[in-house]
């Protein structure tokens, strides 16, 4: 009995790739067959910009794109360390983490803290909500040149917001059993470079959206992780 469970599954597996050889089925109709539909989307400083699916098998860290965690003790994380792109090849990380001691209600509205400490590790704090954007930026993009050295001006500098202005996260569906998870989020952030003092960058994030399907349940935090670094 155990065998021909195995084997319809199997069937039900390789019948799609089958029958798509047969067909001249495109590559990105097969890859869509396995594609995880999550995604997150929103504007910043008004370029849009979207990142697609989940972590893949064995990647790591496992805090990568999306997960959550609910105890029996109603103990509630959801966190998004995603990596986005406009269409003009921009590249962003947006974090986003809430730990509380209870579900959130849908669609009210949880605002984010005013200043995030990344030099400090991170664990369960009740009603907290962070949000971070990294960007990394050539210095003369986030600086006047004329203020810091030469030798240094066409290097790289990693950059990862500290400072809210004013922002929000609120959810629209989370059904814990199904590891399914969307909501809003619109945020002001900034940061100062402590290393060069005359880099900052400044982010304006508006219409933000996630959406997240199978998401995996696992308990992780906000992760400053390498920031402020010269390339």
């Amino acid at each position: 009995m155990e065998n021909k469970k195995i084997r319809m599954l199997f069937y039900l597996l390789i019948y799609p790739l089958i029958v798509c050889s047969f067909t001249g089925c495109k590559k990105d109709v097969v890859d869509s067959l396995f594609k995880n539909n999550s995604y997150i989307e929103c504007n910043i400083n008004g370029k849009n910009v979207r990142g697609e699916g989940l972590r893949k098998m064995f990647e790591a860290p496992t805090n990568f794109h999306m997960n959550y965690s609910y105890y029996d003790d109603g103990s509630f994380t959801f966190n998004i360390d995603k990596g986005v792109n406009d269409k003009e090849g921009g590249n962003y990380r947006i974090y986003i983490s809430v730990t509380q001691k209870t579900l959130p209600e849908l669609g009210e509205r949880y605002y984010f803290k005013k200043q995030i400490d990344n030099s400090a590790p991170f664990e369960f704090e009740d009603k907290c909500y962070i949000a971070s954007i990294e960007v990394i930026p050539y210095l003369y993009q986030c600086s006047d040149t004329t203020l810091i050295p030469e030798n240094i001006r066409k290097k790289k500098i990693i950059l990862k917001t500290d400072v809210v202005k004013e922002g929000y996260i609120e959810f629209t569906n989370i059904d814990i059993d199904k590891g399914e998870i969307s909501g809003l989020f619109e945020f002001e952030t900034e940061v100062t470079s402590k290393r060069v003092p005359q880099a900052s960058y400044k982010a304006s994030v508006t219409e933000g959206k996630f959406v997240g399907h199978d998401i995996e349940r696992n308990r992780t935090f906000y992760t400053p992780g390498l920031f402020d670094y010269i390339l």
